[in-house]
């Protein structure tokens, strides 16, 4: 965005002041984040708060995504996996990945690890992991945070009600 800008406004005038102050305003009004999974492709997923995203068949099969909260110090996001579902194997460079399985079980086929309802997991930056339904449904709460000591605080009870989740 940077670069764009320096090209559209070499000097830094009123018109470069109303569009960076355009641009805040959008970015305030969307209210999601990005996810990027550089370890295996170039594709990059755009999730916005309370709306079901599909993941691309180029690195998952069957798994739905909605954003909950993006903030500097963590993001946070349910996953819903279908029977048979799983996202490729990945890790996230800078990132711890927690998680709890809210509904179902799911399996981590790197290590083996099956995840009922009700437990957690936590992935460390460049822990690589493969998540996997094995014929289970499964919905999974998930924080990623540069935070190695983040505790997990519960799903808020509207949208736990929303999910079904009760």
């Amino acid at each position: 965005m940077k670069n764009l800008f320096n090209r559209i406004f070499p000097e830094k005038n009123e018109n470069y002041e109303k569009a960076k102050i355009g641009l805040e305003e959008v970015k305030k009004k969307f209210d999601g984040f990005v996810m990027s999974f550089p370890d295996i492709s170039e594709h990059e997923i755009m999730l916005i708060k309370d709306k079901w995203e599909t993941l691309p068949k180029q690195i998952s099969k069957d798994v739905e995504v909605m954003a909950i909260r993006a903030t500097k110090e963590y993001k946070s996001l349910v996953s819903h996996y279908k029977r048979n579902a799983y996202i490729l194997p990945h890790k996230h460079s800078n990132s711890y990945e927690y998680g709890k399985i809210m509904e179902g079980q799911i399996q981590d086929r790197f290590t083996g690890k099956i995840y009922h309802k009700g437990d957690e997991y936590k992935f460390a930056p460049n822990q690589a992991h493969y998540l996997n339904t094995n014929g289970n449904e499964c919905v999974v709460y998930s924080i990623l945070t540069d935070n190695p000591q983040y505790v997990m605080k519960p799903l808020p009870k509207k949208l736990m009600e929303t999910l079904n989740l009760t």
